[in-house]
């Protein structure tokens, strides 16, 4: 396969990821999108980070 094409699947699959994810959890503000893969690069993951989700972690991470 063409890595051009490869490429714009990836992305285009992402968006739809993305946007699923931004649907399903309306009500919650997004601050960190990425895609990941495994060591032989077969598959591709995506992930995203909640502004919720960011600030519980960075809370409970605090040093006193």
């Amino acid at each position: 396969m063409d890595f051009q094409v490869l490429q714009l699947k990836i992305e285009s699959a992402a968006k739809v990821a993305f946007e699923q994810v931004r649907n399903k959890y309306s009500g919650q503000s997004f601050c960190g999108y990425a895609l990941y893969f495994d060591s032989d690069t077969i598959t591709v993951c995506p992930a995203v980070n909640s502004t919720d989700h960011l600030n519980t972690t960075a809370a409970s991470n605090r040093i006193a």
